[in-house]
């Protein structure tokens, strides 16, 4: 219901980014690239693209939410 009221980025629960801690984690080699990563509730698909970009294929992003879907789609379509 939210995301089909329009939530744009860096607003309510959209941080406008990926997650720092995942970010963090990658980038100290905590997580390490173990082949497919799944990404409940991607919302805009932030977390999606930093896990491709790290390695991990394939990336699955799973959202419910309709325009929240169709928003990860458009903000990952640069990504196979």
């Amino acid at each position: 219901e939210l995301w089909s009221a329009g939530v744009t980025r860096g607003t309510l629960f959209d941080n406008g980014g990926p997650c720092k801690a995942l970010e963090d984690l990658l980038e100290r080699g905590v997580v390490a690239n173990r082949g497919t990563a799944l990404v409940p509730g991607c919302g805009r698909g932030y977390d999606c693209k930093v896990l491709a970009r790290a390695g991990f294929a394939p990336v699955v992003g799973i959202e419910l939410a309709p325009t929240a879907a169709a928003a990860a789609q458009s903000e990952c379509a640069d990504f196979p």
